[in-house]
């Protein structure tokens, strides 16, 4: 509905524009175009480029209307929409047209909508007539000029060496300098990804490139089957077989070295070949076709055709052949809307920098970048000065890729920055027209102190003496930009490959802030932001949707990796990287989240980057209203050498790094851990660490952590491993630590500059040994709380969790199961002296557990509560000072990358633990005769379990036969439930008129039915009740749930012998507690649908299989649509515009889409939207 609003909204705009007749129809013709026409015959026919200025821009709003669209469907409504607008734009122009064309002054045409231009060889007459139509912004000469032009004067293609047989089969050596062959390793090569290169077509034959192509047999573009991989733009036919540069540009994305060189940086793409150019002769219009196509057939087949996730172009158009540079800003904010990168070489015109704009092919800056390379990126780097504010976007598709040597040194002539869009005609006497909408960068044109040009290149890669794929069917040398540019192209292919949600913007920002600097500090116009990382990139884009390649991504050293802060907000710390070489390539990445995990703000590396970085920790403190963060972390400088390094969160920034000591000699890991001062004490820190002469610590008072004191012995003990370290505010330690020998658990505290005696908190445990792993907390009271993991000899030595309370060595708590072990604990403290403690078993499944002591006693069972399945190495958040709402996260138990995922509350507020809700269904008769059932909350196991009743509407008078149904509860029964529990109640007085004829007693019980099929799976005992009198009966319901997990279930309660004809009224009740007079804080809270405030959606069990809960809450009724996406934005299912009252709401998903089918494993998101607002929630279905 909306686009058809869009379109009366622009259509009346274009009419208005029409009441304006131009007087100067003369003066949009250009001086070339004239001195054209002034040189040819009334009756001859010249190539001619017809322009309008503005174009189609989205709204802020409706391009959030456009969030969360499946891609291909998302695309084709932007396409649907801007060819409208040129439609409209065009109306007048095709009517003189189609007449010129029945006058014969029509020779030939191309329709560049994307770009608002128009390209045709007419007549001088219609020239004129055009030329009188007021939208008309100029008609300029489309002239052909020589192919070497756009390709740069000394490209390599044109001195071609052929490769000889011994040429090894190793990666080119630009392949390896950007770390390609290690995002292989992970497994990640380009799969699922499509490139489109631009070039002067491509050798689709060569072998280590035939298997690559895109197959475009099902489509059709001109009359003309799409048999060989793409379009010729040049010639207009389907076959795009030809030239050099192309096949060579085309190897370095994705040559798999069949032929025994590996050439291309993603082997594992697919590439489309547009031929749109040649190294004899070309027009502009003809490049700008090549792009036109892919819209075009989007235009035509929509959500069939797939248009590419990245275009690639290494031709650039220069300053003194007048690019048509508004036409080019068009492409590219077109681009930057469909979601597609567009990589372009930066020119090669950098030798001379400075000079005379009139002197081919040289061009000073900030024109030394040509077009369309100059364009802005999508994405700006922080040391991007602001754009002037015009009212159109500033940002673009376009990232400038510039050329370095093996050595990293920038060649000489790689196009220089920076580049300038302004008022070109007011400082030179050219023919160059940029319109005033585009002057957001601005350089000649205002005080040099007032300058905001672009920065350009944006990235630099690998482009000097590189062998590439050739026409002739070998390798050839290839250099330049043209050689940098298919590097950078293929390195987003393995980046989406690695995750395929990342936009334009994500993937300029992930390609930048991951480069290896050179030149000036920060991004320059001499190297951009650096020379590209694949594997760097690689390791942060999988940090976007919180994955991982280590397998000690969340927790192996117990340092903290998340914390929680008194906004709400969780702060995540991971490491990711991959074993090479006998070393570790690892980062430290850190994620935030204002939504519990819902959602994450962009993430930032911590670490430098190419380094062994590994085993973060992260403490957080409030100073006055500044919420800031601390983290440490190893890195690895040498053969068993070590610096442990420190870094600061000011509250708005992450400062620099900083060295806490370094040069430790260890053969094993440091293993930092970071422990700091509540806000309410002077501000102090402590790093304890491992050496080669036991553990190690020092102290700062500096908040930015630039100095510290001298290192002090917290234990000479040199099998000391695995330390802890908390902080207390009133106890005589200010500092404690923990640890373990690999056979038992130590502590000490410091205070007063000394640690005190050793205690060997593991020592009364006689049955057990292997003391190892353990954690240590501090809960809100100041007390105590080591756990740690042994084997018990009493449990078949099976691994356990032992839990010490306040150092007592004389009883202990003790976590295990009879037929799995338990492993890895991780506690942290909460309000009232409690505490939450998290483990993984390493059953089938992979459960993580916990448990919670409430300040005096643990209140679960020793065998734990499920927590989450398919995970290890949970860390619990903390908060400083201990609070109470709290979650776990962990990573998952499957295979690389891993998923990093945040479990549920482990604690509601305090102030909602004292509010539980049951329900209650009423059947009435007459005033005296009533039967009434009541449930209060279920739960699994003892595991509080979000079941929630059926929404509730308060406006509508409920009937007998419905209101059995609002205590209804439909739900996925968890991987290794057991049992379900609740309290029933039923209350009867005079009831027996209520009963069907002939029956005296009424049967009650709970069932528990397969919502596929309706067929019954369990019942609860059944209970028998007189109504003759009246009566009130109070009972504990179980149902076994052992036989039917991951199962979509309903659970129903069941009135056997109740006539309900004979029932003149039905009522509910809702209450504040479970009725039962118990007020329980690990009873599931459930909503009755009121005083709900926002919007919101999540999913529960989550990850799942085979089938999810999805549940959603509103603040009023509405129509409601919800949705479910894969990661490539694709509609798996959708409920769509179901009328819902305020509360909270439940959609069973089982996991299948429209069709009916399984869906594989993966992420998932739901989204709900009611009119324009929206929300989404990530769900893992782990098959």
């Amino acid at each position: 509905m909306y686009i058809k609003i869009f379109h009366i909204i622009f259509l009346l705009a274009w009419l208005i524009s029409q009441s304006t007749e131009s007087v100067f129809s003369q003066a949009k013709i250009t001086k070339r175009l004239q001195n054209v026409m002034n040189s040819i015959g009334d009756d001859d026919k010249v190539n001619v480029v017809i322009a309008w200025s503005g174009r189609r821009v989205f709204t802020d709003e409706e391009k959030k209307s456009f969030d969360f669209l499946p891609r291909l469907k998302k695309q084709s409504l932007i396409v649907a929409e801007l060819k409208n607008y040129a439609d409209i734009q065009q109306r007048n122009f095709a009517a003189i047209l189609e007449q010129g064309k029945l006058d014969g002054e029509v020779e030939s045409t191309l329709n560049l909508w994307l770009f608002s231009r128009y390209a045709c060889k007419i007549g001088k007459n219609l020239i004129l007539r055009v030329s009188e139509l007021p939208e008309i912004s100029f008609i300029d000469h489309d002239p052909e000029f020589p192919g070497m032009h756009t390709f740069d004067a000394e490209d390599a293609h044109n001195t071609i060496a052929k490769s000889s047989a011994s040429i090894a089969a190793a990666p080119e050596w630009g392949v390896s300098k950007i770390k390609a062959p290690t995002v292989w390793q992970i497994g990640f090569q380009g799969q699922g990804v499509l490139v489109a290169v631009l070039d002067d077509g491509c050798n689709y034959n060569h072998s280590d490139l035939a298997n690559h192509l895109w197959d475009g047999s099902s489509f059709f573009y001109n009359g003309q089957q799409l048999i060989y991989h793409g379009w010729d733009a040049v010639d207009n036919d389907n076959n795009p077989i030809g030239g050099n540069h192309g096949t060579l540009v085309t190897g370095i994305v994705g040559g798999d070295g069949t032929t025994g060189k590996a050439t291309g940086v993603a082997p594992g793409t697919t590439v489309m070949i547009i031929r749109n150019a040649t190294d004899a002769a070309t027009r502009e219009t003809k490049l700008m076709a090549g792009f036109q196509f892919l819209v075009d057939m989007k235009s035509i087949y929509g959500e069939t055709f797939q248009l590419p996730d990245i275009v690639t172009m290494s031709q650039t158009m220069k300053f003194l052949d007048v690019p048509d540079y508004d036409a080019w800003r068009n492409l590219v904010l077109g681009f930057y809307d469909l979601g597609i990168l567009h990589t372009n070489s930066a020119g090669n015109l950098g030798a001379s920098p400075t000079g005379d704009c009139d002197t081919y092919p040289w061009c000073p800056i900030p024109w030394n970048v040509g077009a369309p390379a100059n364009c802005p990126p999508p994405w700006l780097h922080p040391d991007q000065l602001p754009p002037v504010e015009t009212g159109y976007p500033y940002l673009g598709a376009t990232m400038a890729i510039g050329a370095t040597k093996q050595d990293d040194s920038i060649r000489n002539d790689s196009g220089r920055g920076p580049t300038a869009w302004e008022n070109i005609q007011s400082i030179h006497d050219c023919q160059n027209i940029i319109n005033s909408e585009w002057w957001q960068y601005l350089y000649d044109t205002v005080p040099q102190n007032e300058r905001k040009p672009l920065i350009k290149p944006d990235i630099v890669a690998p482009g000097d003496n590189l062998y590439s794929t050739s026409s002739s069917g070998g390798y050839a040398l290839f250099q330049q930009t043209s050689a940098a540019t298919p590097h950078v192209a293929g390195t987003v292919a393995l980046l989406l490959s690695a995750n395929a949600n990342l936009s334009p913007a994500d993937l300029s920002r992930v390609l930048q802030v991951t480069a290896v600097e050179f030149g000036i500090p920060g991004k320059d116009n001499v190297y951009g932001a650096g020379r590209i990382d694949a594997y760097q990139a690689t390791l942060l884009a999988l940090a976007y949707s919180n994955k991982s390649i280590s397998t000690t991504a969340t927790a192996s050293n117990n340092g903290r990796r998340m914390v929680k802060t008194s906004d709400n907000r969780y702060h995540l710390v991971f490491e990711s990287g991959v074993a090479s070489g006998g070393n570790v390539l690892s980062e430290i990445l850190y994620r935030r989240s204002n939504s519990g995990g819902t959602s994450w703000e962009t993430p930032t590396r911590l670490s430098a980057g190419d380094e062994q970085n590994r085993y973060p920790s992260i403490v957080e403190r409030v100073d006055g209203t500044t919420k800031k963060l601390y983290t440490v972390w190893q890195r690895k400088t040498g053969t068993n050498t070590y610096n442990i390094l420190f870094r600061h969160f000011n509250g708005s920034s992450w400062e620099m790094i900083q060295t806490i000591t370094s040069g430790i000699s260890l053969a094993s890991d440091p293993l930092p851990v970071l422990a700091i001062s509540t806000p309410s004490t002077s501000f102090e820190m402590m790093v304890v660490y491992r050496t080669s002469s036991g553990l190690k610590t020092r102290r700062s008072t500096s908040t930015n952590g630039t100095s510290w004191e001298s290192e002090i012995t917290v234990t000479t003990s040199t099998s000391a491993r695995n330390p802890n370290v908390t902080y207390s505010s009133n106890d005589y330690a200010n500092f404690d630590a923990a640890w373990d020998n690999g056979s038992q658990v130590y502590h000490r505290h410091f205070y007063g500059g000394n640690w005190s005696s050793e205690i060997n908190v593991s020592s009364g445990l006689s049955t057990a040994n292997t003391h190892e792993y353990p954690s240590y907390a501090r809960g809100s009271t100041n007390n105590r709380h080591v756990v740690w993991q042994a084997t018990d000899q009493t449990q078949g030595n099976r691994k356990v969790i032992f839990h010490s309370y306040n150092l007592n060595t004389s009883t202990y708590t003790k976590f295990y199961s009879s037929s799995v072990n338990y492993l890895r604990p991780n506690i942290a403290g909460i309000g009232s002296g409690g505490a939450f403690v998290l483990w993984h078993d390493d059953s089938g499944t992979k459960n993580i557990r916990y448990a919670r002591f409430n300040g005096s006693y643990w209140e679960t069972s020793s065998a734990g509560v499920v927590y989450a399945s398919n995970g290890i190495d949970a860390s619990v958040a903390t908060m400083n000072p201990p609070g109470t709402s709290i979650k776990g996260v962990y990573r998952s138990a499957d295979s690389s990358p891993y998923s990093l995922s945040l479990g549920g509350f482990l604690s509601k507020p305090e102030a909602a633990e004292e509010i539980t809700y049951s329900r209650q269904i009423i059947f009435g008769q007459n005033e005296d005769a009533a039967l009434a059932l009541r449930i209060a909350a279920p739960m699994i196991d003892s595991e509080v379990v979000p079941l929630i009743f059926p929404e509730l509407d308060w406006e509508d008078s409920l009937t007998t036969e419905t209101v059995i149904d609002k205590l209804t509860f439909d739900f996925i029964v968890p991987a290794n439930a057991e049992a379900m529990q609740f309290e029933t109640e039923v209350y009867a007085n005079k009831a027996g008129q209520l009963l069907e004829e002939d029956k005296t007693t009424l049967e009650i019980y709970l069932e528990l039915v397969d919502r596929a099929t309706d067929a019954s799976l369990e019942t609860s005992l059944r209970e028998l009740v007189s109504l003759d009198d009246e009566i009130k009966s109070t009972k504990t319901a179980k149902i076994a749930l052992a036989n039917h997990r991951g199962v979509a279930v309903r659970l129903r309660p069941v009135l056997a012998g109740l006539d309900l004809n004979k029932a003149r009224g039905a009522l509910v009740h809702v209450y504040g507690d479970d009725g039962f007079g118990q007020r329980d804080a690990t009873k599931p809270k459930i909503s009755t649908g009121t005083n709900v405030s926002r919007l919101s959606i999540s999913a529960w069990p989550n990850p799942f299989n085979p089938a999810t809960q999805i549940h959603f809450t509103l603040p009023s009724a509405g129509l409601v649509s919800v949705r479910i996406f894969d990661v490539n934005g694709r509609l798996v299912r959708e409920w769509r515009e179901e009328h819902r009252v305020a509360g909270e709401h439940v959609i069973l998903w089982d996991g299948r889409d429209l069709a009916g089918q399984e869906v594989a494993s993966g992420v998932y998101i739901s989204q709900i939207s009611v009119g324009r607002e929206r929300q989404i929630a990530k769900m893992t279905l782990i098959r």
